[in-house]
């Protein structure tokens, strides 16, 4: 009786530390991942900021019809469109 009463509280020791271990971990990648998002909303926001700034100087259309910064317009939309995509994000507010 008390072999099995000592093996019970040496395996629940055991499983304490290793769910305080996993809870540790668990909160480090909770904190990654909200770093991550907080990146990843300024990255849009400034990309959408730059889309809007190159319309703005390029009201008469003259640049982005160009085949060379044409590209840049067209690239900068397609990162943006495919951002929207991948993390679910509202596409409707663009534009």
């Amino acid at each position: 009786m008390i072999v099995a009463i000592s093996i019970i509280s040496i395996l629940l020791i055991i499983s304490v530390f290793i769910i305080a271990n996993l809870l540790r971990k668990l909160e480090k990648t909770d904190d990654e991942l909200s770093l991550v998002s907080s990146q990843l909303n300024s990255l849009v926001q400034t990309l959408e900021q730059a889309v809007t700034k190159m319309k703005d100087i390029d009201s008469k259309g003259w640049f982005q019809s160009d085949d060379e910064t044409g590209t840049v317009f067209k690239g900068i939309n397609d990162l943006l469109t495919q951002i929207y995509n991948e993390w679910e994000i509202d596409n409707n507010e663009r534009e």
